[in-house]
C-alpha cells in the first residue's frame, strides 16, 4: 500500500525489547486511553485532525494497541482512563505445555 508500512511501530519494538530485559514493564498509552483520544498524534505541531490514537502511516497500529490491551496486567478498563498499564517480563511466561513450533526444512 502505497505511503503506508506493514512494520511494527517504534513504540512496540520497544516494548519487546523492555520485556525481554526487565521483570515488568509500566508503559502509558501502548492502547488507546481517554488521554490519547484528546492528545495531538505528534509532539510537533499537528498536521490535520490526527490523535494520539490514531495512525495512518503503520497499517497494523491498531492491531498493535488490541495486543497490548490483551497483554497487560492491568485491567483494561483502568488502563483505559489512566493511559498506565503494566505489562510482564518474557521471563514470567512459561511455555512448558506450548506445543513445539513447526520448522521450515
Amino acid at each position: 500500500v502505497k505511503g503506508k508500512v506493514f512494520l511494527p511501530t517504534s513504540g512496540s519494538l520497544g516494548m519487546l525489547i523492555a520485556m525481554s530485559q526487565c521483570k515488568s514493564v509500566d508503559a502509558y498509552d501502548m492502547s488507546e486511553s481517554e488521554a490519547s483520544a484528546k492528545s495531538h498524534y505528534h509532539y510537533y505541531p499537528p498536521v490535520g485532525e490526527l490523535s494520539a490514537s490514531d495512525n495512518n502511516f503503520h497499517i497494523m497500529f491498531e492491531a498493535e494497541h488490541e495486543l497490548w490491551a490483551r497483554v497487560s496486567s492491568t485491567p483494561r478498563a483502568e488502563s483505559f482512563k489512566t493511559g498506565k498499564a503494566t505489562y510482564p517480563g518474557f521471563a514470567s511466561f512459561s511455555c512448558d505445555d506450548a506445543p513445539s513450533p513447526n520448522v521450515i526444512p
